[in-house]
Parts: structure tokens; sequence; C-alpha cells
């Protein structure tokens, strides 16, 4: 089933966004959400621009630390992440934030990064900045979880 949500901002700025209505209709709500929320986008697009003219690949990540990690670590991981936006090509948005509801079912730390397309997700992922930061989350995590969509389907 398609449907189009509307995000109205303020009274100069509305957006819809096609998506379908399935068993992943809570991650593309985020996702749908969280572009609503950033308007201005990477070089000069609006994130209207990116959801509604643009097929684009959303990867989202979230770790949940392991109890002994510090929240010096943790911001350290969180600072080599947002690092990422600036040595690797080809990343049309790329944001890095802490929980901030703290809920039992929360992760600690979440990413959501904007392709161009597959091939640019398939650069960042063997990029080895990326190898590198992704292999220090690694050890930091008692349980990571990822979803890569286009945001067309």
């Amino acid at each position: 089933m398609r449907a189009v949500v509307t995000c109205q901002l303020n009274e100069r700025f509305t957006h819809n966004v096609r998506t379908t209505i399935g068993p992943d209709h809570l991650t593309r709500a985020f996702a749908i959400l969280y572009f609503a929320a950033h308007p201005p986008g990477v070089a000069g697009r609006s994130s209207a621009t990116l959801c509604e003219n643009v097929v684009m690949l959303i990867h989202i990540v979230c770790w949940k630390y392991k109890p002994e990690v510090d929240e010096e670590v943790r911001n350290r991981h969180r600072a080599e992440l947002r690092a990422l936006a600036g040595v690797i090509t080809g990343i049309e948005r790329f944001d890095v934030g802490a929980d901030i509801l703290h809920l039992d079912r929360s992760y600690e730390t979440g990413l959501v990064a904007v392709f161009p397309d597959r091939a640019g997700l398939d650069a960042y992922t063997v990029h080895p900045e990326h190898q590198r930061v992704a292999a220090f989350g690694k050890s930091l995590a008692e349980h990571a979880v990822s979803v890569d969509f286009m945001n067309d389907e």
C-alpha cells in the first residue's frame, strides 16, 4: 500500500513523502521524520528535495554499548563517526547523535547517512577510515542494528 506523508514545519515549508506502509513502516517513519526535521540539506538541497525528487539510499545504524564503556569513550566513538563525513566522498548527508530518551529499548548512539546510490554506500563501506571506525565501534558494542533502504520504495 502506497501512502503520502505530509510534514509541515511552518507556513513556508511543507513536504510530501511517498512511502510504503508495511512491516518496516516504523523505520520509514523515522526516516521521513528525520528528513522533515532537517530542512537544509547538503550542498544547498533541501531535505524535501532529497525525499521527493531524488532516489537516495538511506543507511541507519544504532549502537548499544557494553556496560563497561564509559561516556568519554562513547563520545570519542561519536566524534570518530562524525569525522567520516569529512574524509569519505559521496555522502549526501551524515548525522550522528546520542540517545536522549534513555528508554529500556534505546540504543546509545545512532547514525543516519544518505548516499546517492548503492555504489556510494559500497565505497563508504570499504573505505579504510570507515573500516577503522567500524572496528572500533564493534569493539565497544554489546549490540548494533542497521537498516539500508531506498527512499522511493
